[in-house]
């Protein structure tokens, strides 16, 4: 949320606990991140200037 504010993207933000579903992206580690339906990371939490990376290549 902090890296969304800040790099002032608008996305939407989704917590998802539901096993069935982190399941479907074949995540088993958490915390996990999923930008655009593609897992990011998994089983850490990454950096912030590496989720503005992501979030800045995803964006286009």
């Amino acid at each position: 949320m902090a890296v969304l504010s800040e790099t002032m993207i608008q996305a939407s933000l989704n917590h998802v606990t539901d096993p069935n579903m982190m399941a479907q992206y074949g995540i088993l580690p958490t915390p996990a991140l999923v930008i655009n339906g593609k897992v990011k990371s998994a089983g850490r939490a990454p950096s912030k200037s590496m989720i503005k990376k992501w979030l800045e290549e995803e964006k286009g």
